[in-house]
């Protein structure tokens, strides 16, 4: 009891230091409530602050609906700007049988802050691409044509493997359900782009010598064993998303081999995810929409205009024009000439930004 009293008093400290520096700095606080589907036995446990020039953010990951209900009416106390909350449904309900947890809804229940969702597994996926696309931006082809293995084919693993096939790269996978692997392989290769030649297939143990990446994305521990790391070739790249899904003795033998062991960072990836809802929370509230000034009938924020309605950068601080309306959601092109007088004279009027 006293422990988890401990861990409530320093998550208090972290809301009042958190809504402390967004003032002083300017900046949006938001704070974010994600779950996992990995049991641990914890009741929560605190994640980094991380900021950018426009917004800093706290968080907690939890692993029951109580404990985040606990955590909503705490966060309650602070001026909080926003609470971002996991929508994905990971927490086995403890009530009933073959039931998930819904942490949004109990989450939206209990604040008395606005509350917009993310999806955590698809963070780690673009996390995991985007490191991907870094390490190899020195290849004209980028991904194209790597071989790359993903082991654990789950929900991550199944959505990186769509992400990095429709890239060009060569993808291997293995899963303990051969069924569902085999499933889920069709299917990828099914729906990716038709004139796409890179495919999905099951990981073998000849194709390890083969490959440029091994990503471990699995709940179970140690799956990327020395056994494996004796089989790449020199210069692979190892990924661990899992988490302690490196045997002992696999750092070291990676090291003879040159071999980069990743822990995947989430950071940068959370950040554009905060951004972007924050980003399109204030441009519903700021610029969508349609208005007449004078007498043209301006539209923003993408809103569909009425045919010869101008669309602008702002329609509550127009700085940008960028064109008319074809009324059915895209910009006529051939413009006539009293529809180029128009738009020549409101540039003249508005632009502020060449």
């Amino acid at each position: 009891m006293s422990k988890n009293f401990s861990k409530i008093k320093i998550l208090e400290k972290e809301l009042k230091n958190l809504v402390s520096f967004a003032k002083k700095n300017k900046l949006k606080s938001g704070f974010c409530i994600g779950n996992t589907s990995k049991r641990e036995n914890l009741n929560f446990f605190l994640t980094p602050f991380r900021q950018n020039e426009k917004f800093i953010v706290a968080g907690v990951i939890v692993y029951s609906e109580n404990i985040a209900k606990k955590i909503v009416q705490i966060s309650n106390k602070y001026q909080i700007d926003y609470i971002f909350v996991d929508s994905e449904k990971k927490i086995p309900n403890p009530n009933k049988i073959n039931e998930v947890s819904n942490l949004e809804r109990v989450v939206k229940e209990n604040s008395n802050t606005k509350v917009l969702t993310y999806k955590g597994n698809d963070i780690t996926v673009e996390a995991v691409n985007s490191l991907l696309n870094i390490l190899f931006s020195k290849f004209v082809n980028g991904l194209g044509g790597k071989k790359i293995a993903i082991i654990g084919l789950g929900n991550i693993g199944t959505k990186l493997a769509m992400k990095i096939v429709e890239q060009g790269a060569y993808v291997y996978v293995s899963r303990r359900n051969k069924t569902y692997q085999n499933l889920i392989r069709k299917t990828i290769n099914l729906i990716k782009p038709k004139y796409n030649e890179s495919i999905v297939q099951g990981l073998k143990n000849k194709n390890l010598v083969e490959l440029d990446v091994i990503i471990a994305i699995a709940n179970e521990k140690r799956i990327i064993t020395k056994e494996i790391v004796s089989k790449l070739k020199n210069k692979t790249i190892i990924i661990d998303v899992g988490k302690d899904n490196l045997d002992k003795g696999v750092i070291s033998e990676c090291n003879k081999k040159e071999i980069d062991v990743f822990r995947l960072d989430i950071s940068s990836a959370f950040i554009s995810s905060i951004s972007s809802l924050i980003y399109s929370d204030e441009n519903l509230k700021n610029s969508f929409g349609r208005k007449k000034i004078n007498n043209n009938y301006f539209v923003s924020g993408g809103m569909i205009g009425h045919h010869n309605d101008v669309v602008v950068d702002n329609i509550n601080n127009i700085k940008k024009i960028i064109g008319l309306a074809d009324g059915k959601g895209d910009f006529l092109r051939n413009l006539d000439y009293k529809q180029k007088k128009i738009l020549s004279k409101l540039r003249k009027d508005y632009d502020k930004i060449f």
